[in-house]
């Protein structure tokens, strides 16, 4: 199960179904085998640190616009 939460899981196999039931193709050709298109979905976590990764570089950027207008300020 990969600590995959089991909606999430019941949400894929709902995709699956759909794909195939309106392409007619067999998952292993639409996927690929399902232990290796099953992986992307082992760390259901990432989603969650997504919006982490973006605090670093917007603080970066906004101390860049303030140092940047204060030394504006100081040049005035």
């Amino acid at each position: 199960m990969r600590d995959v939460p089991g909606d999430r899981i019941g949400e894929i196999v709902a995709e699956v179904d759909s794909h195939v039931a309106e392409t007619g193709e067999e998952p292993d050709d639409a996927f690929g085998p399902a232990g290796d298109s099953i992986r992307q979905f082992a760390n259901p976590q990432s989603s969650v640190w997504a919006p982490r990764a973006l605090v670093a570089p917007v603080l970066c950027f906004a101390s860049g616009i303030l140092l940047v207008t204060a030394t504006l300020g100081i040049v005035r």
